[in-house]
């Protein structure tokens, strides 16, 4: 009887997921998960992917018709292997397949160990190939500010400075596919303090963020600090 009742439960556990996905209303769409901060910082530019290995579609999943696009960050080690990889996005039912395929992926030998991007498809269609690179990614802060190439110094505003006003601004910016900043808006701030730093973040500049080794937009926030010395 409790043999029967474990197998129920199982049952209506995979029915559950099965349903909820063909309807598009699972009770929860995608996983992420962040890097920690001991993570290595992100390789200038995405090595030479010496071995790949395709992930099998997992069959729930294919029972299921779900299908799209895992996102990962990988942590490349100097031989080449993946070491780490955490979850940026992924359908639960995809994600354990895309690891596992990615962890058997080698790339060419780098100098330091590192991170980077990569997209791992899943289509119902069979082409799975060639993945669809997303068109912006969202980026960790200091992630994105080790890839700084130009960042000029805001200017303290007089009234702020007369007012003994310092502080933090924090703003959301979209960094564009040619490293250059696209947009600025304030996230948190002083309003006397806004203009000088959105100014400055204008002003800057990133190496090109690289995905699957195509150029893509980077959401991200900047910090600009401001101190009376």
């Amino acid at each position: 009887m409790q043999q029967i009742s474990l197998a129920l439960i199982i049952y209506l556990a995979v029915a559950t997921q099965i349903a909820a996905a063909q309807t598009k209303q699972p009770a929860r769409d995608t996983i992420t998960s962040a890097p920690p901060e001991s993570a290595a910082p992100a390789l200038t530019a995405a090595p030479v992917l010496v071995t790949k290995v395709d992930p099998e579609y997992p069959p729930l999943a294919r029972q299921a018709h779900v299908e799209g696009n895992v996102a990962l960050k990988i942590q490349i080690a100097t031989d080449g292997h993946v070491e780490h990889i955490w979850v940026l996005t992924a359908h639960p039912l995809l994600a354990k397949a895309a690891i596992e395929a990615v962890e058997e992926w080698k790339y060419a030998a780098v100098p330091a160990a590192g991170t980077t991007n990569v997209v791992v498809p899943f289509h119902l269609d069979g082409n799975a190939s060639t993945p669809v690179v997303p068109q912006r990614i969202i980026v960790k802060e200091a992630d994105q500010a080790a890839k700084l190439t130009s960042a000029p110094a805001p200017v303290y505003p007089e009234q702020a400075r007369a007012a003994g006003i310092e502080g933090d601004v924090v703003l959301k910016i979209i960094v564009g596919k040619d490293g250059h900043v696209q947009s600025v808006d304030v996230a948190s701030g002083n309003p006397s303090l806004t203009d000088a730093a959105v100014e400055a973040v204008k002003a800057r500049s990133y190496r090109v963020t690289l995905l699957n080794g195509e150029p893509v937009e980077v959401s991200t926030l900047a910090t600009v600090p401001f101190r009376l010395k």
